[in-house]
C-alpha cells in the first residue's frame, strides 16, 4: 500500500513536528481579505476514512532490478533494499534515484531519527512537504534500506491567501486553546489530500501539538482558510 494516507501521514507528521521546518526559506504569508466566518468552522473537510479509502486501492508493486529490490506505488519509489548492502550516501541517494529538480529538493537533515537513522526531507519551493521524507537504514556503514516518499509537484502555487496569523486563529476558534506554547508548533507546508480517489498536493497550514505520547495535528487551508483535517493520536504511529 502507498506509505502516504493515514500511515504516512502520522509516520511523516510526527518527524515535520519534530524539525525546525525553516529551511530553505519559506515564502511570507500575504495579507488577506479574511472572512469572519472562517472562524466558527466546527467539522473538517476530510476525516481518517477518506484516506484510508485511497489507501485500500493502491498496490505496491515489487521489482529485482540488478542488486536492488525496488518497491513502487503509481510508479513512485517508496522503498529499496540494497542486496548486498552498499556504500552510499544519503545525498548520493537523492541524487542516483530521486527525480529532484530546482523547485523539488531533498536535503539532508542535520539530525538523526530516533538518534540512528539519517533523514532526508523534500522541499517544493522552499516549503516543506509533510509526507516526502526519506529515511536511511545503515550496518557497520554500508547502506541496507531506505524508505519514504517523494510527492510528484507540478506548479503548485506557495504564497498563502491567509495570513499566518489568521490560520492561527481558525485553529484556536476550532481547538477552544491557544496555538501557542511548549511542545506546540505552526507552519506553512505541502500535504496531499483526497480528490476523486486520488491525493493532490495543497498548501496548508499545520498545527501540531507534542508531549509525550499525545499528539494532536490541525491541517487549515493556506489559500482559503478551509478547515481540512484533524488527527490525535496516542501513542507511536498507529496503522504504519
Amino acid at each position: 500500500m502507498r506509505g502516504f494516507c493515514v500511515s504516512r501521514v502520522l509516520q511523516i507528521a510526527v518527524v515535520c513536528g519534530l524539525m525546525a521546518c525553516d529551511r530553505p526559506d519559506s515564502p511570507s504569508a500575504q495579507q488577506d481579505d479574511f472572512n469572519p466566518a472562517l472562524l466558527e468552522q466546527t467539522v473538517p473537510e476530510f476525516s481518517t476514512g477518506d484516506f484510508q479509502e485511497v489507501q485500500n486501492q493502491q498496490k505496491t508493486v515489487r521489482d529485482t532490478v540488478g542488486t536492488l529490490i525496488v518497491d513502487r506505488v503509481d510508479g513512485i519509489v517508496k522503498q529499496i533494499l540494497f542486496r548486498p548492502a552498499v556504500l552510499l550516501s544519503p545525498e548520493d541517494f537523492v541524487n542516483q534515484y530521486l527525480p529532484v529538480t530546482a523547485d523539488n529538493q531533498v536535503i539532508k537533515e542535520p539530525y538523526l531519527f530516533r538518534e540512528r537513522l539519517p533523514i532526508c526531507r523534500q522541499y517544493y519551493k522552499g516549503v516543506p512537504v509533510e509526507e516526502g521524507t526519506w529515511f536511511f537504514e545503515y550496518h557497520d556503514g554500508l547502506l541496507d534500506r531506505v524508505y519514504g516518499w517523494f510527492v510528484p509537484i507540478d506548479d503548485l502555487d506557495v504564497a498563502p491567501g491567509v495570513s499566518d496569523d489568521n490560520a492561527r486563529k481558525i485553529v484556536e476558534n476550532y481547538l477552544k486553546e491557544s496555538v501557542v506554547g511548549e511542545d506546540k508548533r505552526f507552519y506553512l507546508s505541502v500535504m496531499s489530500f483526497p480528490v476523486d480517489g486520488q491525493l493532490v498536493p495543497r498548501l496548508v497550514y499545520v498545527y501540531k501539538y507534542d508531549i509525550w505520547e499525545n499528539h494532536e495535528y490541525v491541517y487549515v487551508d493556506a489559500k482559503t482558510g478551509r478547515l481540512l483535517y484533524h488527527l490525535r493520536f496516542h501513542g507511536d504511529y498507529p496503522y504504519y
